[in-house]
Parts: structure tokens; C-alpha cells; sequence
């Protein structure tokens, strides 16, 4: 498909929070205008916006970085079609997850346009682009709660220092949680509820303590029950199934990072070992 005339994809990984776009822009001039919600934008050619009474030109690979509520337009002259990616979110969740941030209780400012912070960057893409595919809802809200945490620490006035108490009954009891509920499609939010907790919250202090973020963790836990239902001869569909993946191809992309092989080829060895002890 040519890129000028892919359509544009547009969801919403947390409902009336976060917005993600992607699709082609085929250049031209948006007029000045200002929305609600915070804004990214990820471009792979030049874009000039007119921001807080100044003309900058957003180079590609570099992240703009609007302000809610702040007026801006933009242009493009890539008259072939140019990929963007972007990220609208609600001042409420950034605020929650700057509130958990040695107690910041006021809604963080983002001074610059142009962020060249190669990390941030990576991290943004790497969120967009998972998010894209069918990730399970812990995963999906935990990354979003990571590059929002780092957004703030990176480029807020006067960010707030990250100070990661060790909560471990906290900790046990989520990874308990996530063990006995390994199939479950659980959000982060759900499961910060369960140890009253704020969703980033959560995440930084599981993510200290455990040396995981929670949906890595629930993937290692699905994982290993996987290997136990494959020794016991079942089906890579049925154990893919019965472990909570989104699909048998998602099982299998997620089993072989993990251990090296597919589930079929593990199921398949383990068989040949056992054929062999009979």
C-alpha cells in the first residue's frame, strides 16, 4: 500500500485518557487551534509549528511536545505522504501519575516544544508501537504509566525526585494475585486497586523490588504454566488459550523469546525425553 494513501489508525488504550494515532499526513497547513489533552507528535520529515509566539521546525525523530490547552498550528510541505505518530492525553492522568512522585500535587508544566531526549524517544516508539498490536491490558496501561513517569521526570518545571519506597507485602500480594489469576486479562488499574494503590505507583514499586514491570512479570508466570500444560501433551492452541494469550500466534512470538524455541518444538522434545524414560 502506498504510504500516501494509508489510512489512518486511531484508538484508545485507556478510554477518554489516552488517545494513540497513526497514519499519513500529506502535508499541508493546520490552522491555530488549541484541545484539552496534551499532545505528542513523532514525524519522520520536518514539520514547522507556531507555538507560544515562535516558529520552530520539529525535526524527525525528535518528539513536539504541546501543552494542554495551549494554541498552535502546524505545516508540512511532504507532498508524497509522511508518517505520524500521536498521543493525546488527559491532564487528569498525568497528573495521578505526577502525584505519586514525591507527593507533586500540581499539574506538571512542559516548557519546551522539541524534546531531543534520545531515551524518551525510544520509549515513546517503543509504547506506540507495542501498543499497536494486541497486547494484554496490564502491559498496555504499564507502559503508558512508564513513559508518562519518565515524561515528567525528563521535561517538567522543577520535576519532582523519584523516591521508590519498598512496599513488600504490597508486592506479595500482587504477585500472588497475578499467579493465581494468570489467564485473567487484568488492568493495572484493577490491580493497583487490590492493594489500594495508584496504578504508576504500582508500577514503579513492583517494578524495584521484583527487577520486572507487572505484565513481564504476568508473561513469565503464564509461560511457565504453558511449559507444564505442553509436558502434559496438550495442544500449543489450547495451552495458548488457557494461559490468557491474545492469540496462538502471540503464545508463540512470546514462548520463544523467553526460551529459544516454540511451543511446538518444546512440546515435541519434551515427548521425544519422555518417550524415551517409558
Amino acid at each position: 500500500m502506498n504510504a500516501h494513501s494509508e489510512k489512518p489508525k486511531i484508538w484508545q488504550p485507556i478510554p477518554l485518557q489516552v488517545t494513540l494515532w497513526r497514519g499519513c499526513d500529506s502535508g499541508g497547513v493546520l490552522p491555530r487551534h488549541a484541545h484539552e489533552e496534551f499532545q505528542i507528535v513523532l514525524s519522520d520529515v520536518p514539520c514547522e509549528f507556531s507555538y507560544r509566539c515562535s516558529n520552530t521546525v520539529l525535526s524527525p525523530r525528535h518528539l513536539g511536545l504541546i501543552q494542554s490547552g495551549e494554541p498552535h498550528a502546524s505545516r508540512s510541505d511532504d507532498s508524497t505522504g509522511h508518517t505520524l505518530r500521536l498521543m493525546f492525553f488527559s491532564p487528569e492522568i498525568l497528573l495521578s501519575t505526577a502525584e505519586t512522585l514525591d507527593e507533586f500535587s500540581e499539574l506538571p508544566i512542559l516548557p519546551n516544544l522539541i524534546v531531543s531526549d534520545a531515551l524518551l524517544i525510544e520509549q515513546f516508539l517503543h509504547m506506540h508501537t507495542t501498543l499497536e498490536e494486541t497486547p494484554s491490558q496490564l502491559e498496555c496501561e504499564t507502559l503508558i504509566f512508564e513513559f508518562l513517569t519518565q515524561l515528567i521526570l525528563r521535561c517538567a518545571e522543577n520535576p519532582p525526585s523519584l523516591q521508590v519506597s519498598q512496599e513488600s507485602a504490597i508486592v506479595k500480594q500482587v504477585r500472588e494475585y497475578l499467579q493465581d489469576n494468570y489467564a485473567e486479562n487484568v488492568s493495572l488499574t484493577q490491580l493497583a486497586q487490590t492493594v489500594d494503590r495508584t496504578p504508576a505507583h504500582l508500577v514503579r514499586v513492583f517494578s524495584k523490588e521484583v527487577g520486572l514491570p507487572p505484565h513481564v512479570y504476568q508473561t513469565q508466570v503464564r509461560i511457565a504454566r504453558a511449559k507444564t500444560l505442553l509436558m502434559q501433551g496438550h495442544l500449543v492452541a489450547t495451552v495458548a488459550q488457557a494461559t490468557g494469550f491474545a492469540d496462538h500466534a502471540h503464545f508463540s512470538r512470546q514462548f520463544k523469546r523467553l526460551n529459544g524455541i516454540t511451543p511446538k518444538q518444546y512440546r515435541q522434545n519434551i515427548k521425544n525425553v519422555q518417550d524415551l524414560l517409558d
